[in-house]
This record gives structure tokens, sequence and C-alpha cells, in this order.
């Protein structure tokens, strides 16, 4: 597979993720039961036991917010969205990788690519993975040696 194609594809699926974030939990939470139904499983979230103590006047009331939400929500505060969110966090993380690689490598990835770069953009690419690949000063490739080789392509 092409990085570019790859690049498109990791952009589709995270743009899929933070739509299916947004409206995907219902949706999930339909086929999920659809499922329990087919293989005679309770469909129902257990509720939360609610814990009684005594709370003095100047106690946050955090406590009493979580035990308000109804138990779909609280799941899906509590799980889906931060699956959901390290799933995007992912991608992303991986979307950034390969348009790092684009970047300096690019230029090989199709001979379409190649043939359609002049002789001054050809240059400018074989600098720029030059002082990529450069390490304590040192290069192995030659840039200008690269060019000319590729320009025989």
């Amino acid at each position: 597979m092409l990085v570019d194609d790859a690049i498109d594809k990791l952009q589709g699926l995270i743009y899929f993720f933070k739509n299916y974030r947004e409206i995907g939990f219902l949706e999930a939470l339909q086929t999920t039961k659809d499922i329990a139904l087919e293989m005679d499983i309770d469909t129902s979230f257990r509720k939360r036991r609610e814990i009684k103590r005594k709370r003095n006047f100047d106690e946050n009331s955090y406590e009493t917010n979580i035990a308000t939400q109804s138990v779909e929500e609280s799941f899906r505060i509590t799980y889906f969205l931060p699956i959901v969110d390290q799933a995007i966090s992912s991608l992303t993380r991986r979307f950034e990788q390969y348009q790092g690689y684009q970047k300096f490598f690019g230029f090989f990835f199709t001979s379409e690519v190649l043939e359609s770069l002049d002789n001054e953009s050809l240059n400018s690419s074989c600098d720029n993975l030059k002082a990529a690949l450069k390490k304590d000063g040192q290069s192995d490739i030659d840039a200008n040696e690269l060019s000319a080789e590729l320009k025989f392509l």
C-alpha cells in the first residue's frame, strides 16, 4: 500500500471516529441490545447502588452529580468516550508519523511523482532527505549523486 493511500485512509478513519464519538453511542447501544435479545440476555444496565452518608455543608457536590446521572450516561462517560478518545489519539499519532514519512520520502513513493518533479524540486527533496538522515554531522548519501541517479530513472 502506498503511504499516500494510507494517509488518506487514516484521515478518513479519524473523521469516522470523531463522528462516532458524537453520535455512535446510541447506535452501538441499539446494536448491542439487538444482539443481547437474540441471545436471550437481559438488556438493562445494572443500577449503581446509592451510597448514603452524612454530608457536611462545605462538601463538593460532585458525587451527587454522579449519582443523578442515568446508568447509560454514566457508562458513556466512564467507558465509551475514553475508549473512542484513545482510538482517535492513536490514529492521530500514526497519521502524524505518516505525514513525516511523506515529507521526507514522498518523492520516492510513486514513479509518477518522481517524474513530475523538475530539477529544482528534485534537488530540494534530495537535500531534505540528506538533512533528515544526517547523524552527528555525517550523512551516508550525497544529495547531488542521488538527484543525478533519480533523473536517469
